[in-house]
């Protein structure tokens, strides 16, 4: 029988409780005479014993590495990379989540960069199923609407602010897209609106109120 087959017919407590009965036997029987064939089989049975306990043992040592590994191969890797020659603050996230900021200017700079592109990362799709697909279509609505693209950002850049500056820096983030070029508002508003009316050449957006 394998080593580990008997802590599995047996279980663990039992095999444990057989070894030790197994060792008074072994110690009684070498104070006897004409028992030396018996006593190898004992000792053997010892041997098998403490091998099974022992693969058991390595057996559950394993388990937790090899569930990571599983969890490693059902879900993309992400790096982050800092680079000192981009300019002080600059940072970009790709589809799959891979980060690449910049490690120049100060502390501060350096810690708002990767904050706000760690959310940007934690936004992308992980899991391998479909995965570029996935990633294809994030990126065409990020591309296409201004609405989306404002939130995002605007996450992204409160977090970071939040993280470093506390909340007085949470104004800078809420207008963060609009001040850096990401969106303007008309678009944003644009997106929001049922319809536009033009009177005079000026275009009025036109919301459904839900009162």
């Amino acid at each position: 029988m394998p080593a580990g087959g008997l802590v599995t017919k047996l279980g663990t407590k039992r095999v444990v409780k057989l070894g030790g009965q197994l060792r008074k036997l072994s110690r009684l029987l070498k104070r006897k005479k004409g028992f030396e064939n018996t006593l190898k089989k004992v000792n053997k049975a010892i041997e098998q014993v403490d091998n099974a306990i022992k693969t058991v043992k390595l057996g559950n040592k394993c388990d937790a590495p090899n569930s990571t590994v599983r969890g490693r191969r059902l879900f993309g890797k992400v790096t982050e990379v800092g680079d000192s020659t981009l300019p002080a603050g600059f940072g970009e996230t790709d589809k799959f989540g891979n980060v690449l900021y910049s490690t120049f200017g100060t502390a501060d700079d350096i810690k708002l960069a990767r904050y706000h592109e760690s959310v940007h990362s934690f936004l992308s799709p992980k899991f391998k199923l479909f995965r570029e697909l996935r990633a294809d279509i994030g990126m065409t609505a990020y591309n296409k609407s201004s609405f989306l693209r404002y939130l995002e950002e605007a996450l992204a850049e409160s977090y970071a602010q939040l993280r470093v500056n506390g909340l007085r820096g949470l104004p800078t983030g809420i207008k963060f897209p609009i001040k850096e070029g990401y969106v303007t508002i008309q678009a944003v508003a644009a997106e929001g609106a049922l319809g536009t009316i033009v009177i005079g050449g000026v275009a009025y957006y036109v919301f459904h109120d839900a009162e």
